[in-house]
């Protein structure tokens, strides 16, 4: 039987406006990953916890190796599917632990 690893996630993003301020509506920043080796739709990971500060952060786990992850405002942080241009967007690739 094969074991799903899974790899913690642990995401902080400065300067933040309030997402009501970005998109007319919009009530949380969306967390979401993509599998970068194939066409499935992206997962929704949570919504940024931001404080007074304009500071957001969130933590999460996913089993992807290699994945696109972004950032949109959407009306509800428990939206299942983007509503929106990516805000803020990287590509994420681990690396075996026996690569260097």
């Amino acid at each position: 039987m094969s074991r799903v690893r899974s790899f913690p996630l642990d995401l902080d993003v400065k300067h933040l406006a309030p997402p009501e301020k970005v998109i007319v509506g919009a009530t949380a920043f969306v967390v979401w990953v993509k599998d970068a080796n194939s066409e499935t739709d992206p997962h929704n990971l949570g919504a940024l916890k931001v404080d007074e500060n304009l500071h957001g952060s969130m933590k999460a786990v996913t089993s992807l190796r290699s994945f696109d992850l972004y950032v949109t405002a959407e009306p509800s942080a428990t939206t299942d599917q983007p509503s929106g241009e990516p805000l803020l967007r990287t590509n994420v690739e681990m690396k075996s632990t026996n690569e260097k």
